[in-house]
């Protein structure tokens, strides 16, 4: 395959309290961690290996401030996308299907696109139905899965999995180069304590970001 010249940007969005953040570190980690900072957008730092061949990924986590999701254009400036709503919440999946909207008219090339379905833990209290699910995988034609961050990683990294192989394929058949700027989120990063505890922030609605590197051999996370 084409050498990648810069990183694979994969951008995680969705409604507030879907479990955008507990899916990123399911996959990064496999652990499961159920409080997080609201207000924070996070970039995790990994490696991918396609056969022998390392794929550098930014994994953007971002908050789930609605007017920051509205406006950023930055938000969308990604290789691929992973949409996140919870089974148990309608609202959840009509976020979703808005920000599916906002990349249609924003991107001009076909993004790699991963639908997830999180709490499916919690299907008998389901509020979004399957005929609404494959509506929306037909008019997009991305990737669809239902998951349960709490429970279980194996589905969250197959599918993650499966849609870095989608962007990859995408970068090799347009030839496009995924070399990127140096990104906003990485000039905006800053040391602002831990991800893993609640903490209030002055200001209101302003969104943090930080950077995380982490090995994707183990669970070690490096702040920077």
């Amino acid at each position: 395959m084409k050498s990648l010249s810069g990183n694979l940007r994969i951008n995680v969005l969705g409604a507030k309290g879907v479990g955008k953040s507990a899916i990123t570190v399911r996959y990064l980690t496999k652990r499961f961690i159920g409080e997080y900072s609201s207000g924070l957008d996070i970039s995790y730092q990994s490696t991918f290996y396609h056969g022998d061949t390392p794929v550098k990924l930014d994994i953007l986590d971002v908050s789930s401030q609605e007017e920051c999701q509205a406006a950023c254009h930055d938000l969308f400036d990604a290789d691929a996308f992973v949409i996140v709503y919870s089974v148990t919440d309608m609202s959840s999946f009509q976020v979703a299907r808005g920000i599916m909207e906002t990349l249609r008219t924003r991107v001009t090339s076909r993004p790699s696109i991963l639908l997830l379905g999180n709490k499916f833990d919690l299907d008998h209290v389901r509020r979004v139905s399957n005929d609404e699910i494959r509506l929306l995988k037909e008019i997009y034609d991305c990737f669809h899965e239902e998951v349960s961050a709490a429970e279980s990683d194996q589905i969250i990294l197959d599918s993650f999995h499966r849609l870095i192989i989608d962007a990859l394929n995408n970068f090799c058949h347009n030839g496009r180069s995924t070399k990127r700027r140096k990104s906003l989120f990485e000039n905006m990063s800053r040391k602002i304590g831990s991800v893993f505890r609640r903490k209030s922030f002055e200001g209101g609605s302003e969104t943090k970001r930080k950077l995380i590197r982490i090995s994707h051999n183990g669970v070690d996370r490096r702040s920077v």
